[in-house]
């Protein structure tokens, strides 16, 4: 996904940048300059979390198959299985 994309994928992501990286974005499916620089934001702080080489980002706010994955590692993480599952994490009105 990349700017310009838009749908359910990108109001998927936009609530998961909203719940765990803090961001306000409005989510309504449109892959735009502010949730290209959430994906920037997020690729860099994964990036400084000390994960290894294999893991490392391109901060390039596009989200291709390696900030997906990282993406789902977080989901993981954090016992998120399901958009549903995502909106009632504590704290994710949205």
């Amino acid at each position: 996904m990349k700017k310009g994309t838009a749908g359910e994928a990108v109001r998927f992501l936009q609530q998961f940048l909203n719940c765990y990286i803090d961001y306000y974005l409005v989510i309504d499916g449109q892959f735009g300059s502010q949730t290209e620089q959430a994906v920037r934001n997020f690729q860099s702080d994964y990036n400084y979390q000390g994960k290894s080489n294999p893991d490392y980002l391109i901060v390039d706010g596009i989200v291709g198959k390696e900030t997906y994955r990282a993406i789902g590692n977080m989901f993981c993480s954090h016992g998120v299985t399901s958009s549903q599952n995502l909106r009632d994490k504590e704290g994710c009105s949205n």
